[in-house]
């Protein structure tokens, strides 16, 4: 089985963005808006070095979920001071796997923690591993499924009428454990980046030092939503994978039978037994062209 370096070479050459620990919240709220940067591993930095935060001995990382999370949780006439909390006290656990593991084991790993992000360590160097990183070896011919969109759509959209406040729109992502939120009665909607972008806007930040319990009052109306990409229920995965090519916040697919999402398109067939790998010898020849 190809390992997880010969799978994803690329992903050890790029700069791994992380976050200091001790960071405000205000502040580290506001790096959820750049492109493909869901996540930062929270580090200590010393001149040119660093090292990761961790916590009983598991790493701490930086993310949309984790700061939703820690905001629906305080209390609403406290959460002008939590923009004041230093980034690890809204930290989540991330998981590290060796890059020599077998790629299967990122499939286990975002299995297991239902979190399509993990670390990988090669040699003293950290990567991050992505669902997007993951798509792309649908096209290097690493990866390959013969499931149609429509066999790993989520029948059941979710979705809320414009004027709901954000307080009960995080709530019920947090409950369902979802990323994104459709505008009931439209093919629109809002993911958890966009309400960090909304939340952590000049303007929002300027209205909750005023009043700090008014932080979720906004309607869901208010946030600026994304457009989902239309595909036929019967049009193959792969056959979809080039809609996400340079695609910006958290890019969905609707049709005929639901929303299918990237980890719908990876994660599923992988629960499925329906995702295939290349044997080793010529996934190494595709990365090595590529």
């Amino acid at each position: 089985m190809i390992s997880i370096k010969e799978a994803l070479p690329q992903v050890f050459k790029r700069p791994l963005a992380t976050i200091a620990a001790g960071t405000a919240n205000f502040i580290a709220g506001t790096l959820i808006d750049i492109p493909r940067r869901d996540v930062f591993p929270i580090a200590y930095a010393k001149g040119r070095s660093f090292r990761l935060y961790e916590e009983k001995g598991k790493h701490r990382a930086f993310s949309g979920y984790g700061l939703l999370l820690r905001v629906s949780s305080t209390e609403p006439r406290d959460r002008y001071n939590f923009l004041f909390e230093p980034c690890e006290r809204a930290a989540i656990t991330i998981r590290c796997v060796d890059a020599d593991e077998p790629l299967t084991s990122v499939f286990d790993t975002m299995s297991e923690t239902r979190f399509g992000w993990l670390l990988a360590y090669d040699s003293g160097k950290y990567a991050a591993v992505t669902l997007g990183d993951l798509m792309a070896l649908y096209a290097s011919g690493i990866l390959s499924t013969d499931l149609r969109l429509g066999e790993i759509a989520t029948e059941m959209v979710f979705s809320l009428p414009g004027r709901t406040a954000l307080e009960t729109v995080v709530r019920e992502m947090l409950e369902r454990r979802v990323r994104r939120v459709f505008l009931q009665g439209t093919k629109s909607f809002v993911c958890d980046r966009d309400l960090m972008m909304y939340i952590f806007s000049p303007e929002r930040l300027r209205r909750i030092r005023d009043y700090p319990s008014k932080m979720l009052e906004p309607r869901l109306a208010e946030v600026t939503p994304e457009q989902a990409f239309r595909a036929g229920a019967g049009e193959l995965v792969s056959e979809a994978v080039p809609r996400f090519e340079n695609s910006y916040g958290s890019p969905c697919i609707l049709t005929t039978m639901g929303v299918v999402t990237p980890w719908d398109m990876l994660i599923k067939p992988w629960k499925a037994g329906r995702l295939e790998f290349a044997e080793e010898e010529v996934s190494r020849s595709r990365v090595d062209r590529s």
